[in-house]
């Protein structure tokens, strides 16, 4: 069923909101083809065949949603699970202002919109993937994979608060963003203007910019945009990042944001298509030539008076480019480095301030600056405080990528590159440099800094002292500053150097990253709190405190209870032997909206676990052999639990209180053999451990997972199908050498709960 509004001839420039004819929408399929003011129905309008809730079709037209809220959802309806559009936009000149659009996989879908306009709009609690990752551990899973768009991967794998391709000159200001997963996605857009916007607390970015060249994006906040981080556990950022910059967006002007708390603050990538890794899009591999591929890359953006710090990665990435300027940024305490510039050429960063940066990297990638494989690139009037190194330059064997046609075109060496006039204090290491030709550097300060320059002899032979770089010059970043639009900044520019408006939030423990995103300080959300695969804690963020919970019942009894102190409901059962799936309803409020629904997985058993001393190899460091922790020898311990939850960390079993203290099993070298009966309904499940160093999970004499070698922490899964309830055997075999050790497992529904369980009416 649709319905039509009929053209109107009138420019709505013109025309003010309160001078707007009145359209009802009534339902899905509504066409706007002239002017007006919306009256919107308060129950959701679902669009099933996602064309678009209302359809603006047509030039010169001014849609006012008169301050109301168009909803494509039930209340209760998860982020996952929301489908469809709100707005779609047909044509030039078209404007959309003053209301909220909510319970959508895609706000406003817009292209060939050039000069539109998008104002004074809210987006909130529109699609978001629901993340595996929990406090605990990350699930891989939770990857994003921004490489592809040509064809509208975003949006289908996504979504987005507001969607425009193939356009030019729009205007997005005035807009805010919560509680989804994208922001702004901007596919083959120019000459754009993004500004004072607040996209924020978003689980994927908060602009996307995809073949996107010449745009300005000035004075929004982009921050806390971001998935894979629990502090203090994992840092991987999992590509979410407050402005992503991908495949030949060029010549865009980044000022005034603050981007900060996220993946990455700035992540811009060449492209796939620019590194040759995929054919020319629309043109065919061999088009214009071999050649092609020189120079291609996200190039000639300026990144000026932006703060980036306390992102789980990166607060500004950028690959494979050319001559990318990066002026007078902030970046504090970003968890791997400041700056990640791989295989940039022509690169400027001059007058940024680095401080604290590096304190989880991984092995060589950490600190203020780290570019692998740079060229030309220059490092001038920066300050560096207390990080693990400032500047580090390398080039390192990496022959595939080589083989890139981007790579031969452009060459892949660490040479003429300039470091001079910073200041570096008390950070562990001034400058580091390996494998680098030509590399200057005179004129840095350095004070109080554990090695001032660290340098391989290859790249010392070859380093410089004299330079006639003249002193960075800030009047075109003044001048600029002056001419762009909006006047709400985002940051703060002290002494010439931008500091968030969120600066309350400083540092990285305040990411809080739950199950569709991160916590936003104000809407109520749950998170599940580290515990064994026993008993459940869930805890309420917010001000409000729970009121009660409501239980479904699984295959056992299930207790619930709540802690006032630290607003925590808790999960458990009194029956053993059983495999538990539940959905508990954690309420704060009675209104239909004041419940947040969880689903959980309890294996509450008998558990017998053997630990004891492994023979000491002939061959230190040898991998025991499985059959030794099969058999476990006589003089084994032998305890009983109900949780193979065991975070060794360097205390071996003595740090879990496993055993009382004894000298018979030693922190490192032993091994664990744990068995059980339990009973499992039908359907699939997931076996899923935690373990370092190696592990064996068998079922009924199966194995489903096999990780028996010395490593790091590590996650594994296997999987298995129940036909019909019945008892099963599991036996699970582990050993630890030396260092860190942990075993952790538990038992997960796939999918994570049955479909009978869905659905406890408030």
């Amino acid at each position: 069923m649709s319905s039509t509004a009929h053209a109107d001839q009138s420019p709505p420039t013109a025309t003010k909101s309160a001078e707007l004819p009145q359209e009802i929408v009534a339902s899905a399929n509504t066409r706007i083809t002239h002017s007006c003011k919306l009256v919107l129905p308060a129950r959701a309008l679902i669009d099933a065949d996602n064309n678009g809730v209302i359809q603006i079709e047509g030039d010169d037209i001014t849609v006012d949603l008169g301050g109301q809220a168009l909803v494509g959802a039930e209340l209760m309806t998860p982020r996952d699970e929301m489908t469809g559009i709100g707005i779609r936009v047909h044509g030039k000149h078209v404007t959309v202002r003053n209301g909220t659009v909510t319970g959508f996989r895609i706000g406003i879908s817009a292209a060939g919109c050039d000069d539109a306009v998008f104002e004074g709009l809210e987006f909130t609690r529109n699609f978001s993937q629901r993340l595996g990752s929990n406090l605990e551990r990350e699930d891989p899973k939770d990857w994003l994979w921004p490489q592809k768009n040509d064809d509208g991967q975003w949006l289908s794998m996504y979504g987005a608060a507001i969607a425009v391709s193939d356009a030019q000159r729009i205007v997005i200001k005035d807009v805010r963003v919560r509680q989804g997963q994208n922001g702004f996605v901007l596919s083959r857009v120019s000459n754009a203007q993004v500004y004072n916007c607040d996209a924020s607390f978003l689980s994927g970015w908060g602009i996307a910019l995809w073949r996107s060249c010449s745009n300005t994006i000035c004075r929004n906040s982009f921050d806390f945009c971001i998935r894979g981080y629990s502090h203090n556990v994992y840092n991987r950022g999992q590509d979410s990042a407050g402005i992503l910059c991908f495949e030949q967006s060029s010549d865009n002007k980044i000022m005034l944001n603050s981007a900060t708390h996220c993946g990455d603050g700035f992540f811009s990538f060449a492209g796939s298509e620019a590194l040759g890794e995929i054919p020319r899009a629309n043109h065919g591999a061999s088009a214009d030539g071999p050649n092609w591929n020189l120079g291609q890359g996200c190039n000639r953006n300026l990144i000026a008076l932006n703060d980036f710090s306390d992102a789980a990665a990166h607060g500004l990435e950028t690959t494979f480019s050319f001559d990318n300027r990066i002026y007078r940024n902030r970046f504090d305490r970003d968890a791997i480095c400041g700056i990640w510039g791989g295989y940039s050429q022509r690169l400027e960063i001059r007058g940024n301030l680095f401080r604290a940066n590096g304190d989880a990297g991984r092995g060589a990638e950490n600190g203020g600056i780290n570019i692998e494989h740079g060229r030309d690139v220059v490092i001038a009037d920066n300050t560096f405080s207390s990080n693990t190194v400032g500047v580090r330059l390398w080039w390192d064997e990496d022959s595939k990528l080589a083989e890139l046609p981007w790579a031969k075109a452009n060459g892949v060496s660490s040479a003429g590159n300039i470091v001079i006039r910073n200041t570096f204090e008390h950070d562990k290491i001034g400058i580091f440099v390996r494998a680098s030709q030509g590399t200057v550097m005179g004129s840095n300060t350095m004070k109080d800094v554990g090695v001032e320059i660290d340098s391989d002899e290859t790249s010392r032979a070859s380093q410089g002292t004299q330079t006639t770089l003249p002193p960075c010059d800030s009047s075109e970043v003044t001048s600029l500053q002056k001419t762009l639009p909006g006047t709400a900044n985002a940051v703060d520019v002290v002494d010439g150097l931008p500091i968030s408006n969120r600066n309350q939030l400083v540092g990285r423990a305040a990411i809080i990253v739950g199950e569709f995103g991160p916590f936003d300080f104000v809407a109520p959300m749950v998170i599940r709190e580290p515990s064994p695969a026993n008993v459940n804690l869930w805890k309420l963020l917010g001000s409000q405190p729970i009121k009660f919970l409501q239980a479904n019942q699984g295959q056992s009894d299930l207790r619930t209870s709540i802690e006032l102190d630290t607003n925590i409901a808790t999960v458990n059962t009194e029956t053993l032997g059983v495999v538990t799936n539940y959905e508990l309803a954690i309420f704060w409020g009675v209104a239909p909206d004041q419940v947040q629904r969880v689903q959980g997985t309890l294996l509450s058993t008998n558990w017998r676990v053997d630990v004891f001393t492994l023979p000491t190899p002939s061959t230190p460091g040898a991998i025991p052999n499985p059959a030794i922790i099969e058999q476990p020898p006589p003089d084994a311990y032998r305890v009983y639990v109900e949780s193979l939850t065991f975070p060794f960390g360097m205390g071996g079993p003595d740090a879990v209180k496993l055993m009382p203290t004894s000298p018979t099993v030693p922190k490192d070298n032993f091994g664990i053999r744990a068995t059980t009966t339990f009973t499992v309904s039908a359907g699939d499940w997931i076996v899923q451990t935690e373990s370092d160093d190696g592990i064996r999970v068998l079922l009924d004499g199966k194995i489903l997972i096999d990780h028996w070698n010395r490593h790091g922490t590590a996650i594994d899964q296997g999987r298995f199908t129940i036909n019909k309830a019945r008892d099963v055997t599991m036996t699970v075999l582990y050993f630890e050498l030396d260092g860190e050790a942990k075993l952790d497992l538990r038992i997960l529904a796939a999918p994570s709960i049955s479909e009978s369980l869905k659905g406890i009416a408030p």
